[in-house]
């Protein structure tokens, strides 16, 4: 290769380099300040803790982050590793019940454009249905931001 290729290859990652260095220090700065206005770029920390109630789960999302936290889906894991997203519930009694076409898209629609406020809870209901062949140590919940928080059970 001829010393320009080398001149222009190691300047291209220097400024590739430099641009990623920028970009992470200008959001460290700037997430604080956008958190207060209600623009920040993260979520969390969620803590989740589920349980078995006795006709479907409970699921209990806390948010421990210092901003509102907007979720997107809940996902779990079968034993193939086989991925589902379980619809929630409002309530426990609704759970147990059929949901018709319209009624699920509602309840995607409601979990998805809530938001948590800081140091809040938010209890949903998955029926077992949706939960068949799955361990509870694989549901996780996604935030807007593509960040999974996984969910620990509850004793």
């Amino acid at each position: 290769m001829d010393p320009i290729t080398i001149i222009a290859i190691v300047t291209g990652l220097l400024i590739a380099g430099f641009l990623i260095f920028i970009e992470n220090a200008l959001e460290k700065i700037l997430d604080p300040i956008l958190g207060l206005i209600g623009l920040n770029s993260s979520t969390g920390p969620l803590e989740l803790k589920i349980r078995k109630r006795e006709q479907c789960f409970e699921l209990v999302i806390e948010n421990k982050g210092n901003t509102k936290a907007r979720l997107a889906t809940i996902r779990v894991i079968d034993g193939e590793g086989k991925k589902s997203f379980p619809l929630p519930y409002p309530t426990e009694d609704e759970s147990t019940q059929n949901a018709s076409e319209k009624r699920m898209k509602e309840l995607r629609s409601q979990f998805s454009s809530e938001k948590i406020n800081q140091g809040n809870r938010k209890s949903v209901y998955l029926a077992p249905n949706g939960l068949a062949g799955c361990s509870l140590d694989s549901v996780s919940v996604l935030d807007i931001h593509g960040k999974y928080w996984a969910a620990t059970r509850d004793t």
